[in-house]
C-alpha cells in the first residue's frame, strides 16, 4: 500500500484537513474513520448529479460495494486508491485541493432515453409514438401562434423549424 496514495486520494476530496494523512493509512481505525467520511462524501455527491434514479441508483451500489471491499482481509489498497481518484475526476474535483472545478452533467440522447424505455420493459414503438405526439404538439404550439397574429417565418424561428415546415403544420392539422 502506497501512504502517498492514501494522502493524495484524500486531499483529492478534503484538500488540506487530508494533509498528513498518509500515515494513517495503516491504521484500520484511522483509515476506516477517512473511509466513512468518504463515503458520505460520495455519496452527496451522486446525489446532487443530475441524472436519471436509476443511474444514481447504480452508482451509489458501485460506491458502496468499493467501499465494502476494504474490509475485506486482504483488499488490493493501490487499486481502491486509484479507483477512488479515478471517482474523484469523474466528480469533478481537481488539484488536491478539495475543490470541484468540474461540473458534471449526463443527459440523454433519443436512441438512449429510448433504449432505457425498452429495457424498463417499455413499448418498443414508444419513439414513433412520441414523435406523433410531438408533431401534433409541435401543430398545436404553430396554430396559437399563428392565431395571436405572427408570421409563418416568425413562428418558424421561434420553433427553430423551416418556414416550409410551419406552413406544412398548419395546413395538415
Amino acid at each position: 500500500m502506497s501512504e502517498m496514495s492514501f494522502e493524495l486520494m484524500l486531499k483529492q476530496y478534503f484538500g488540506e484537513k487530508a494533509f498528513h494523512s498518509a500515515g494513517s493509512a495503516y491504521s484500520n481505525k484511522y483509515r476506516n474513520s477517512w473511509f466513512k467520511k468518504l463515503e458520505r462524501k460520495l455519496s452527496g455527491d451522486i446525489n446532487d448529479i443530475d441524472t436519471s434514479e436509476r443511474h444514481k441508483s447504480m452508482l451509489l451500489s458501485n460506491v458502496e460495494a468499493l467501499f465494502a471491499s476494504t474490509k475485506s482481509k486482504e483488499p488490493n489498497w493501490d487499486v481502491v486508491f486509484s479507483a477512488l481518484m479515478l471517482i474523484s475526476r469523474f466528480l469533478g474535483y481537481d488539484y488536491c485541493k478539495g475543490s470541484k472545478l468540474n461540473t458534471l452533467t449526463y443527459y440523454q440522447t433519443p436512441s438512449q432515453y429510448y433504449t432505457q424505455v425498452i429495457f424498463d420493459g417499455g413499448d418498443v414503438m414508444q419513439d414513433y409514438y412520441d414523435s406523433k405526439n410531438i408533431i401534433s404538439q409541435r401543430a398545436a404550439v404553430a396554430k396559437e401562434l399563428k392565431e395571436s397574429g405572427l408570421s409563418a417565418f416568425r413562428i418558424s424561428q421561434i420553433l427553430s423549424i423551416s418556414e416550409y415546415k410551419v406552413k406544412q403544420l398548419l395546413k395538415d392539422f
